[in-house]
């Protein structure tokens, strides 16, 4: 990844880490080129350890307009899906 990518994808996944929002909305057709498959933003950041260690606290809500809604559940034993 170049410069302008890493800054990006580390920037995302420090402040998400450190200041997890309410709700995540996830756009199930983000414009990225394929690479051999539809490209996943979800996956795309769970590569980062903080990102993906802050993951679990997220539950799926609902799908609407090509956006997958998350929202925070801070209990013990949720997960997120999907």
């Amino acid at each position: 990844m170049d410069s302008a990518e890493r800054n990006l994808f580390q920037t995302v996944a420090e402040e998400f880490a450190a200041d997890p929002p309410k709700v995540v909305a996830i756009d199930q057709i983000p414009g990225i080129p394929e690479c051999g498959k539809p490209f996943d933003l979800l996956e795309y950041f769970k590569r980062d350890p903080r990102f993906a260690a802050t993951w679990p606290r997220y539950a799926f809500l609902a799908q609407s307009n090509g956006l997958n809604l998350y929202r925070r559940v801070d209990g013990p034993g949720r997960q997120a899906s999907r």
